[in-house]
């Protein structure tokens, strides 16, 4: 099926714009096939890294509906980590559904698309100081129905936030990312125009002459690795991965740190979560971050707890 096809050059294509779309193993892409199977990027892998349809993980949509429905009578995080493993057709190639499988799975578009889009993350920025101008932005400039999500945790809270809204077919989150849905591939393209437009409108041009660097992540770090910042908290993956990043960090003067210059080589996942936060603190340093209780209940999350286990 040649949509199938398209799903694994898709991921390549958002896997290959780091840090500006994806940090590490962030990010997930799904296709459902209309058989009740749900494909899936799986937890831990890295988008770039999807070659073919053999690494990405297969559920049984019904069988996790089911499930999913019984964690959200108590919001049981348990029980969702269970809904992933009970409904997953993957695990004799011992492959893990993506920890966001629940609202790839409740939103009714045949595609779904999430990544870690540093320009959705400016823009729900500016939609909490300018509610009216990024509403009627948006309205103008993405044909479809759009909703800005606030502060959700990943996985269970976020799927249910979503499910609210599944007539959408875009989904900024605040501190997170986007989350696209369509009936084909072309989501994506819309996503890259918007994110263009809004650099332009929102004068962030030190952003967009790093997005037009597509491929050349040398370019990004050369532009802002050196540079010293405070540890921020911008969104989860950093908070997921905050005791495995520290470590690779050399402290400077006044609580600024830098990454370590072998921690590309050591690490390069952690290197790109940080390289991320470097650029948005350079670009914005007002902006907001994680609240210190959402910090500490994404970290307590089984299923993150499973990702920093298997991040690559």
């Amino acid at each position: 099926m040649k949509a199938l096809e398209n799903l694994v050059h898709v991921t390549q294509r958002i896997g290959g714009r780091s840090p500006g779309w994806v940090q590490g193993a962030g990010g997930n892409s799904s296709f459902k096939s209309g058989n009740g199977v749900l494909i899936i990027k799986p937890s831990g892998a890295r988008m770039s890294d999807m070659q073919d349809l053999a690494h990405f993980a297969e559920v049984d949509i019904e069988k996790f509906l089911d499930r999913l429905g019984q964690a959200k009578k108590n919001m049981d995080e348990s029980l969702y980590a269970h809904a992933l493993q009970s409904s997953n057709l993957s695990h004799q190639r011992n492959i893990r559904p993506s920890m966001e499988t629940g609202f790839h799975a409740v939103l009714p578009k045949q595609w779904v698309l999430h990544f870690h889009s540093l320009v959705a993350i400016l823009m729900g920025w500016e939609h909490s100081k300018n509610p009216k101008k990024v509403e009627q932005w948006l309205t103008r400039h993405w044909e479809e129905a759009h909703q800005i999500i606030g502060l959700c945790s990943p996985g269970l809270e976020l799927t249910f936030e979503v499910q609210k809204h599944n007539s959408a077919t875009l989904f900024v989150l605040k501190n997170h990312g986007v989350i696209l849905q369509g009936n084909d591939e072309s989501c994506l393209d819309r996503w890259e125009s918007i994110e263009d437009r809004f650099c332009v409108d929102w004068k962030y041009d030190k952003l967009s002459e790093g997005m037009k660097n597509i491929n050349s992540e040398v370019l990004w770090r050369e532009k802002w690795a050196l540079k010293a910042i405070p540890m921020k908290y911008y969104f989860p993956d950093m908070a997921v991965f905050a005791q495995k990043i520290e470590p690779l960090l050399e402290k400077q003067k006044d609580q600024e740190f830098l990454l370590k210059k072998d921690a590309w080589v050591t690490n390069p996942g952690l290197g790109e979560i940080w390289l991320a936060t470097q650029i948005l603190y350079s670009i914005n340093s007002q902006l907001s971050e994680l609240p210190g209780d959402m910090i500490s209940k994404i970290q307590g999350l089984p299923t993150e707890k499973h990702r920093v286990s298997t991040q690559k």
